[in-house]
């Protein structure tokens, strides 16, 4: 949802494709799951560039093709032809298409991503852990965690 809500839905009307066009607004997160299984590809049209997109790993954790801005945030998590497609706004268009075309490379990005989570401990949990340790560090072993950062998974 938004303030480009009501543009998108008159521009999906005048194309005539407003009946194969979901707009769902805020989404409660127990319903986030079924919502990602509804679709193939993930796009991540733009980001600020000084953090990065929490919705780019959900997408990485659910095995989506995800095409995203060519920026550096970005290029800090996803690889092009790897795991995403990124793009520049002009060549979205031609990515799109050939991801809607190309069943194979949309799986194996999709893969690809999800692998990517794994080898580089892309969850909260390992977060949880990296933050423990380098209160450990910090606070010579005295932390709560007594020297071990033991965090539920």
């Amino acid at each position: 949802d938004g303030p480009a809500r009501q543009g998108l839905e008159q521009r999906a009307r005048k194309l005539k494709i407003a009946d194969r066009v979901m707009i769902t607004g805020v989404v409660d997160p127990e319903a986030i799951p079924r919502h990602l299984a509804a679709f193939d590809i993930a796009v991540q049209p733009s980001a600020v560039r000084y953090a990065s997109p929490l919705k780019i790993l959900e997408y990485m954790a659910a095995e989506k093709a995800i095409v995203a801005p060519r920026q550096a945030n970005i290029m800090e998590i996803l690889e092009d032809l790897d795991n995403a497609m990124l793009f520049s706004s002009e060549a979205l268009p031609a990515i799109l298409d050939k991801l809607i075309q190309d069943d194979a490379l949309r799986i194996s990005l999709g893969r690809n991503a999800r692998s990517t989570i794994i080898k580089r401990r892309l969850t909260w949990s390992e977060n949880a852990r990296a933050i423990c340790a380098i209160a450990d560090r910090i606070l010579g072993g005295t932390s709560y965690t007594g020297g071990k950062a033991d965090v539920a998974a």
